[in-house]
């Protein structure tokens, strides 16, 4: 830039009279005096700070650039996050609805019926005899309708008389027409025998004075017989029911003879056939024996 300066800037000649000069970046230089290596110089910084706001430009423009597509990026995320929030929200909307609509039904239609409990008394009975079933139950609401084995009942329980294995049903219906089911059984057995006694050889009445009868249809047990000063052990029950095997103290198998059959009538004037185990010889004190099933 050219430009003429008065006498105070000292840019006059030695006669007082002013001259063109130039500024360049700033700096103001006689005509005359400006080289041409420094006018380059201060272009080529000039041009070199120009070239270094354009850079600062382009990279603030990348950045800004960039910001942009992570916060576009940032946005579809949260996008697809609400997205999928709104679905699983509306699946959860829908699940209450649906618990509503079963809540409101149940509220309108009641307690659906249900037998909580459904027992007989005595479960076990002797075979030959018979006794009175006692059966008694227990629902979760109102009864319309209560039947055992199809017979009419009420209340909460029923009595009958059962001379054989018997199994009762009994059946509960609301006032909404909905109906549970229960079961309950008695079952009737022999005994099984055993103790000890002097005699050879078993007879029914034989058997009828031993000390221990068990009403079970499981022949495996582990005894104790008081055998006193010299008797024979004695372990019978219904033939039906298989063989045996004996073990003294849990580890010594045998000691007994073979079974003989005879027929035993028990308590109640039932006869069956048993099966009839006898020691080999005579034992004394208290003898402890485990039985198992032969398979």
């Amino acid at each position: 830039m050219r430009n003429w300066y008065d006498e105070s800037c000292g840019c006059n000649d030695s006669k007082g009279n002013a001259i063109i000069g130039i500024i360049i970046n700033g700096t103001k230089y006689r005509e005359d005096a400006v080289q041409q290596a420094q006018y380059e110089k201060d272009m080529a910084a000039v041009n070199q700070a120009i070239s270094e706001i354009k850079s600062a430009q382009s990279e603030c423009t990348k950045s800004i650039s960039s910001v942009e597509i992570k916060h576009e990026s940032d946005i579809s995320a949260i996008e697809n996050q609400i997205s999928t929030l709104s679905k699983s929200v509306a699946a959860i909307n829908s699940t209450v609805s649906s618990i509503d609509e079963r809540v409101r039904k149940i509220e309108e239609k009641g307690v659906q019926i249900k037998i909580t409990s459904f027992k007989a008394a005595p479960v076990v009975a002797l075979a030959g005899s018979e006794v009175d079933v006692k059966l008694t139950w227990a629902l979760n609401t109102q009864a319309t309708s209560l039947t055992i084995n199809g017979l009419a009942a009420a209340g909460t329980s029923f009595t009958t008389k059962a001379n054989a294995s018997k199994t009762f049903t009994l059946v509960a219906t609301d006032k909404d027409g909905n109906a549970d089911t229960a079961s309950a059984k008695i079952d009737f057995m022999n005994h099984i025998v055993y103790g000890a006694s002097s005699d050879s050889a078993p007879t029914s009445d034989m058997l009828s004075s031993l000390d221990t009868k068990l009403l079970s249809e499981e022949i495996a047990h582990t005894i104790n017989v008081n055998c006193g000063s010299g008797a024979y052990i004695y372990y019978a029950y219904p033939k039906r029911l298989g063989k045996v095997k004996f073990y003294s103290y849990g580890m010594f198998e045998g000691g007994f003879e073979d079974p003989v059959v005879i027929a035993y009538k028990n308590s109640a004037g039932y006869m069956e056939e048993y099966n009839v185990y006898r020691s080999s010889q005579k034992l004394t004190q208290t003898i402890e024996i485990q039985t198992a099933k032969e398979v």
